[in-house]
């Protein structure tokens, strides 16, 4: 008889499908984030293995059901998407029905493999040789991936350099920094999208804040826009480069200049989960988060599996559901984040919306349902998918999204400078615009004055106030703060800002011109 060669497919089949989904995104997710899930996947292989063995089965079969359990596991998502595709029953309706058919699946294998003794064990080296495939397969479009785009080398884009600060005496006053992603200029809302905020900002000037009528944006992008804003500065070391790599911008945000700043000045910094890779690795003295709650890259993991249906907390840990969490999280505890702490505190909040997924009706209820799957593409990307309603399913949703939003916003302003023992500085911007016609695969600047113009109101120390112009951009707004605050000597930059497309971030196109029109 033939020697039969250990099994060791089961133990390269654990890890695949967490690096399949580290070679899709490797320009936005860091190579450590693939380590928690693929010991998971491994240490579940390794027990199922050990169990199925002290049931005296032989170690050819016992790793056939293991590696037939584990393709079935992560195959669960794709059963619901094709479930999905042939219009079967609703959301919940298809993953019980997805779990069933793999439940079914499963059992049909184990009774196989039980009855063929003879048939694991002989093809046990062709199984092997499969599953070393599939790791190679995937570990060489990592490598490929990684030495394929070094336009933008963490080298490029060092930290940028704290500035100089001689802080008055006195306590110093405590900072909100809320970031609303996608949330346009007043003029846009309410042409584009019939939702009407002048109420909003006027009741917001009267408190005290200046809001930039003319606001605009400096960059198209999340991580662009929040890299130079968090650093006080434009992104030109990286102007020209090819690369699609976002690793640099990740980290320009994560170890920023002005939370450096900030913290030599005894500042306690605080920030909320927000479940965008960028602003969820930030460098914070404390990260507020919905319990439970996943980083991106691990949701998307965990997603492709039935575990949360399985530990019947499918509603509370679905990606729909952790969103809608972290961002009542932030409108919920935000006023409270600086108390108690005897030393000032700067509070950072990226809340991702009212950009897509679309989760809030006007009134706060869960739509989430509506959405279909997961994602985080706006514009384009989130009108292609199916059931969404392209463009002007974009309008109305993100309508609905924007209503809700900005009353939590404004309640959220009512309770800080009504806790707060001193005058606080409030910071709340949009990081760009809306986009229900913008194309962010397009080479060609497009849609400029929907996506390039924002949301922007500042509460500020009475001789700071003036430093707010009507076109003020992002870029700008913590040097005006730093300055006043901080007693440093930035002054402010030319307003200006730059398209690029998605695929080539950091091919900017000056169109300062285009959006002032």
């Amino acid at each position: 008889m033939t020697k039969c060669p250990p099994a060791i497919h089961p133990l390269l089949i654990a890890p695949f499908p967490t690096l399949v989904l580290y070679s899709r995104n490797l320009h936005a997710v860091e190579a450590s984030e693939i380590l928690m899930p693929a010991a998971i996947s491994l240490g579940v292989a390794l027990i199922a293995l050990a169990a199925l063995r002290a049931c005296r089965l032989d170690a050819p079969r016992a790793a056939l059901i293991v590696s037939a359990g584990l393709l079935l596991c992560f195959s669960f998502s794709l059963g619901v998407k094709l479930e999905s595709r042939l219009g079967i029953g609703g959301r919940a309706a298809r993953e019980w029905l997805a779990l069933g058919a793999e439940a079914l699946a499963m059992a049909s294998v184990v009774g196989f493999v039980l009855r063929k003794p003879d048939l694991a064990r002989s093809s046990t080296g062709a199984c092997n040789a499969a599953a070393l495939a599939l790791a190679g397969l995937s570990v060489a479009g990592i490598v490929s991936g990684t030495l394929g785009d070094r336009g933008a080398s963490p080298p490029e884009v060092a930290a940028r350099p704290v500035p100089a600060i001689s802080p008055g005496s006195g306590r110093l006053p405590d900072v909100y920094f809320l970031v609303l992603d996608a949330y346009g200029r007043s003029d846009v809302l309410k042409e584009v999208y019939g939702f009407d905020n002048s109420g909003f900002l006027g009741r917001l000037e009267r408190k005290g804040f200046v809001v930039a009528r003319r606001g605009r944006s400096n960059y198209c992008q999340t991580a662009l826009s929040l890299a130079a804003t968090l650093n006080l500065r434009y992104l030109d070391d990286l102007a020209g480069s090819r690369s699609e790599g976002r690793l640099p911008l990740r980290r320009l945000i994560s170890d920023n200049a002005a939370f450096r700043a900030f913290r030599g000045a005894g500042y306690r910094v605080v920030t909320f989960a927000s479940g965008f890779d960028a602003t969820e690795s930030l460098r914070a003295d404390l990260t507020l988060a919905p319990p439970g709650t996943l980083g991106t890259f691990h949701a998307l993991v965990a997603d492709r599996t039935p575990l949360w249906l399985l530990l019947g907390k499918r509603a509370e840990h679905a990606p729909h559901g952790q969103h809608r969490a972290r961002i009542l999280k932030v409108f919920d505890e935000l006023p409270a984040a600086s108390h108690p702490s005897d030393s000032p505190t700067l509070t950072f909040a990226h809340v991702v919306a009212p950009h897509p997924p679309f989760v809030f009706g006007a009134d706060g209820r869960d739509v989430s349902a509506r959405e279909g799957a997961y994602t985080l593409n706006d514009s384009e990307g989130w009108c292609r998918l199916e059931g969404h309603g392209g463009p002007d399913g974009y309008a109305a949703r993100y309508r609905e999204q924007v209503e809700y939003i900005t009353s939590r916003v404004e309640d959220a302003v009512d309770r800080i400078l009504a806790s707060s023992p001193a005058p606080p500085i409030i910071l709340i911007q949009g990081d760009h615009g809306p986009g229900s016609h913008f194309d962010s695969g397009d080479d060609r600047p497009n849609d400029l004055r929907e996506r390039m113009t924002i949301l922007n109101a500042c509460y500020l120390p009475e001789g700071a106030r003036g430093q707010i112009h009507d076109a003020i951009t992002p870029v700008n707004t913590l040097r005006v703060v730093l300055d006043a605050c901080l007693g440093s000597k930035l002054g402010t930059l030319v307003d200006r800002s730059y398209y690029s497309a998605y695929q080539t971030p950091y091919v900017f196109i000056d169109v300062t011109d285009e959006v002032e029109k």
